[in-house]
């Protein structure tokens, strides 16, 4: 079975780890532990101790560790950290995998804040409404927080996969045929622009965003070690059928 080093070599290509580090943010071994990994458990913050989370853990996966207090775990239980890695590259954003889950077929040209990309726009593959594609947003996150305008019956071209929600955004996106702007959290000025460019914008809720992405990197690692078993604590539930 790996060390958290080896967990954490497996999945430094999907998180870019070296230039991450350079710029100071976590995206590998936070504590390390030389013992073998048979269970690993997901998490998307610390939280307060003591840490009961982690009890029967060899190491833990976390989106935000900051604030952890690693004398309040059990004894050798390793922690990996990936922050900003996850949110840029394995949650709602510029993000494939995420549209090939959504049946989407991303555009080269990126959607962008200030020149820098933040999201993409996926052409619908198959004819789908805009209530069908918001289907499929809830069964693949298990849940919408909240949702900004009219679930129409007309097809929908293309779905925008938005890290931030300007108003600058909204109306690229829509000029370039997204019926639908799936984010994490909705903002006030994209809302107005949603509105005025008759866009759905959808919000998962930043939780089940993150959560995805942890989900994401559990699947390369069950990929590679089959037989590590991986549980989840604070993460929100999927449903049923959001896990077929």
């Amino acid at each position: 079975m790996p060390t958290v080093r080896d967990i954490a070599d497996h999945l430094a290509p999907h998180l870019d780890r070296e230039r991450y580090h350079r710029e100071g943010d976590p995206a590998g071994v936070w504590i390390d532990s030389g013992r073998s990994v048979e269970r690993l458990v997901l998490r998307l913050d610390a939280g307060p101790p003591p840490y009961r989370w982690a009890s029967g853990a060899d190491a833990v996966l976390i989106h935000r560790p900051f604030g952890l207090w690693p004398a309040a775990l059990p004894e050798s239980v390793g922690v990996l950290a990936v922050h900003r890695a996850l949110d840029d590259r394995h949650s709602i954003g510029v993000n494939p995998t995420l549209a090939e889950a959504l049946d989407l077929d991303p555009n080269d040209e990126p959607l962008r804040r200030d020149g820098n990309a933040m999201g993409l726009i996926g052409q619908v593959r198959q004819r789908r409404s805009v209530a069908d594609v918001l289907e499929a947003i809830r069964r693949e996150f298990g849940g919408i927080e909240e949702t900004w305008g009219d679930v129409a019956s007309a097809p929908a071209p293309a779905v925008a996969l938005a890290g931030a929600m300007t108003d600058a955004m909204v109306r690229d996106a829509a000029a370039r045929g997204a019926a639908v702007y799936l984010t994490g959290q909705l903002r006030k000025p994209g809302r107005e622009a949603a509105r005025q460019t008759g866009t759905l914008a959808v919000a998962v809720g930043q939780d089940r965003a993150e959560a995805w992405g942890l989900r994401r990197l559990s699947s390369l690692l069950r990929e590679r070690w089959p037989h590590l078993d991986i549980g989840e604590s604070d993460l929100p539930s999927l449903a049923p059928e959001a896990r077929a």
